[in-house]
């Protein structure tokens, strides 16, 4: 049997130091103001979020519904962004704002890891000690 993905949870003691799917883990850059910061780990979001590109996660409350919005979900192990809009007939529509991805109907959500609140775009590579003093003092929004 198979680990279930584990959704970012943190609170003021404790500390996430990955984000953890079957597959493949995400190490954390930083945590800020109830954000969990990580590097985008796919490119089904661009042009609004490149590969690598920094993003603050917010952290999912059990039972939390599911708005409107852009989530990190677990895709079969493998951490995958996608923009999610519930249909008025019932079920979700999974769009990847890259074109070359398609977008899905589903009826029930793949787990969400949690969902996007900040994105950070560099335009150089930057050693992840600028990046985290970076985002601590709000220069990227």
């Amino acid at each position: 049997m198979q680990n279930q993905p584990q959704a970012i949870k943190s609170t003021q003691s404790q500390t996430v130091s990955k984000i953890q799917t079957n597959a493949y883990p995400l190490q954390v850059i930083s945590q800020i103001d109830g954000l969990v910061y990580i590097e985008a780990p796919t490119d089904t979001m661009y042009p609004k979020i490149a590969k690598h590109d920094l993003i603050g996660i917010q952290p999912l409350q059990d039972g939390e519904p599911v708005a409107d919005g852009v989530y990190l979900a677990d895709n079969n192990g493998y951490p995958t962004l996608y923009r999610i809009q519930g249909l008025t007939a019932g079920g979700y529509l999974l769009i990847c704002d890259n074109r070359h991805y398609q977008n899905q109907t589903v009826s029930t959500l793949p787990p969400l890891l949690g969902r996007v609140r900040r994105i950070c775009t560099f335009l150089d590579d930057q050693r992840q000690d600028d990046i985290t003093q970076a985002v601590a003092a709000n220069r990227y929004q």
